[in-house]
C-alpha cells in the first residue's frame, strides 16, 4: 500500500501532478500488486474518470457499510477532531438544520448513497474491475474475504500482510468545547514547538485527556429511524443492481 495509505490524490490533491502521487510508491520493489484506500475517492464526482485517465486497467474495491452507520461514525469522527462544534448534534444535522463546512445533511447523506457512486465508475470501468465488499463480510468471514480480495488483484491466495488491525474506532469526546477551543490556537502552539516528533506526542496527550476510550455514545433512536427510511429504497436499488443481500443494514 501506499504510505499513508490514504493519499487523497483522486478527490483533493489532484492538482499536485502525477510525481507527487508516485512518490507515496517509493517503497515498491516489484510487487505484482500496488494501491492506496481514500475513502472520498467513492463518493467525489469526477474522482472517477480521474483514476480512469491515470490507471485504466485499475482493480476498485469498495469497502460498504450500512449508510446509518457510516454517516453517525462520520459525524463523530468530525466532532473528534474539532471541525463539527459539540454542541451541534447529530440529529440537527441529518436534518439540515445547520450547516458545518462541508457536512450538511446532504453531504452526510450523500456520502451513503451508494449506487450512484458506484453507476458514475461503471461509466469509465468494466463491471469485472470492480469488487463490491460489504463490512460485515469482512469482519466476521476475513479469511474469505482477503482470500477473494488477493485472487480480484491478481496475487496468491494465501498471500498475507500479517495481523489485521482495526483502525476506525472513534472515541467520543468529553469536554468538548474545551477541546474545540484548544484546537483552534493549535497553530501557535505547532509554530513554539516546531520537532513534528514532539508536536505529535503533546497532541496525542491531548487527545487522550480529552476523548473517552470507551464504547461511543448511542446513535438517538429517532435519528436512526429518520435515516433508515430515508435509504431505505437507495439500499434495495443498490441490492438489486449488485446482487448483495443487504437486509442487515439498520
Amino acid at each position: 500500500m501506499s504510505t499513508p495509505k490514504e493519499t487523497g490524490f483522486f478527490h483533493e490533491n489532484y492538482h499536485k501532478g502525477v510525481s507527487w502521487f508516485r512518490s507515496h510508491f517509493d517503497d515498491w520493489q516489484g510487487e505484482r500488486a500496488i494501491g492506496e484506500a481514500s475513502v472520498m475517492t467513492m463518493p467525489t464526482p469526477g474522482a472517477e474518470k480521474r483514476v480512469a485517465d491515470l490507471i485504466p486497467d485499475a482493480r476498485l474495491i469498495f469497502l460498504l457499510r450500512d449508510p446509518v452507520e457510516r454517516a453517525y461514525s462520520d459525524y463523530l469522527f468530525n466532532v473528534q477532531q474539532g471541525w463539527i462544534p459539540p454542541d451541534v448534534s447529530f440529529g440537527r444535522i441529518i436534518r439540515d438544520e445547520v450547516e458545518v463546512k462541508d457536512y450538511s445533511g446532504k453531504a452526510l447523506i450523500n456520502r451513503g448513497l451508494y449506487l450512484k457512486h458506484l453507476r458514475r465508475f461503471r461509466e469509465h470501468f468494466r463491471r469485472s474491475q470492480m469488487r463490491i465488499l460489504l463490512a460485515r463480510d469482512l469482519k466476521h468471514e476475513t479469511p474469505r474475504v482477503a482470500r477473494s480480495v488477493y485472487t480480484f488483484v491478481g496475487v496468491e491466495e494465501d498471500f498475507s500482510t500479517g495481523a489485521l488491525e482495526r483502525h476506525n474506532t472513534t472515541s467520543h469526546m468529553r469536554l468538548g468545547s474545551v477541546y474545540q477551543a484548544l484546537r483552534a490556537g493549535w497553530q501557535p502552539v505547532k509554530a513554539i514547538l516546531g520537532d513534528e516528533g514532539l508536536i505529535g506526542k503533546v497532541r496525542d496527550q491531548v487527545r487522550t485527556f480529552f476523548f473517552a476510550s470507551g464504547e461511543k455514545p448511542e446513535m438517538r433512536p429517532e435519528d436512526r429511524e429518520y435515516l433508515k427510511k430515508r435509504f431505505e429504497k437507495p439500499n434495495s436499488r443498490l441490492s438489486e443492481w449488485s446482487g448483495k443481500d443487504l437486509s442487515h443494514w439498520t
